[in-house]
């Protein structure tokens, strides 16, 4: 199905239905791959959402995005929706466990076992220097650093000291 053209955003409003028990105010038009709503302003694809924010919030700054408190990509109710950076809709999805794909030794790219970065976290902790830990695995140094400063979330860290 095409998207829709709107000349004015206000027309946005007749293609949204709302939904009783969540509150949300659904789009009925076409979605993306991702589920949300898509129109066309002035010959431009937008998402419905962010034509939402704008009719009732106010303009968008650049480079701020549209996030949804529900959850629920077509929905356009503007008390359902509030501005953030990339970093607030990714701490969002972590934190709402809408995480796509695996984490840390499950990821298909990972060379290091969590029982690796439990031993170089360990070796780290007894002082012993990154370029010594990195020779006795197939990664380079800075990983080996990531893995024992901040990355693999997956490893809790006072795991690694016990």
């Amino acid at each position: 199905m095409p998207a829709k053209t709107f000349h004015t955003v206000e027309n946005l409003m007749r293609f949204v239905s709302p939904e009783p028990n969540s509150g949300c105010w659904l789009f009925d038009g076409s979605w993306n791959v991702d589920g949300y709503g898509r129109i066309r302003i002035e010959g431009k694809l937008v998402g419905a959402h962010r034509a939402s924010y704008e009719l009732h919030k106010g303009q968008i700054p650049p480079g701020m995005l549209v996030r949804h408190t529900c959850d629920n990509p077509p929905c356009c109710n503007p008390d359902h929706l509030l501005l953030g950076t990339k970093k607030d809709n990714a701490a969002d999805m972590m934190k709402r466990g809408r995480r796509v794909g695996p984490i840390g030794a499950d990821c298909h790219s990972a060379k290091l076992t969590h029982d690796d970065v439990r031993e170089i976290r360990r070796r780290r902790a007894s002082g012993e220097m990154y370029t010594e830990i990195a020779k006795d695995y197939p990664v380079a140094v800075p990983n080996v650093r990531k893995a024992a400063l901040r990355g693999w979330k997956s490893v809790p860290r006072d795991e690694a000291l016990k």
